[in-house]
């Protein structure tokens, strides 16, 4: 449990030195450069229901219930579902 915080800890310690600007700023400019010299187009958003697949694949190691698939259509809420999938007992934290 404490291996993985300590993992997390260490992939988020180069961004947090950057105080002078939002992390999502800076993240979001180093992969925009990194992508532009590698000619790499960025993948387009995803709707929601293909985010709701995901995010549940990550958090959660499983593909999402018919129950919540269609609660998140009915009111897609993203933070809202990252935020039960990281309290629920499947996250591996």
């Amino acid at each position: 449990m404490q291996r993985h915080f300590l993992t997390l800890l260490a992939a988020l310690t180069p961004v947090l030195a950057y105080a002078g600007e939002p992390a999502e700023t800076k993240i979001d400019a180093i992969l925009k450069s990194a992508w532009a010299e590698a000619n790499i187009q960025p993948a387009t958003v995803c709707n929601d229901e293909q985010y709701l697949r995901r995010i549940t694949l990550d958090l959660a190691g499983r593909i999402p219930t018919v129950e919540e698939r269609t609660a998140f259509l009915a009111s897609p809420d993203r933070q809202a579902v990252v935020e039960r999938l990281l309290s629920s007992p499947e996250f591996p934290l």
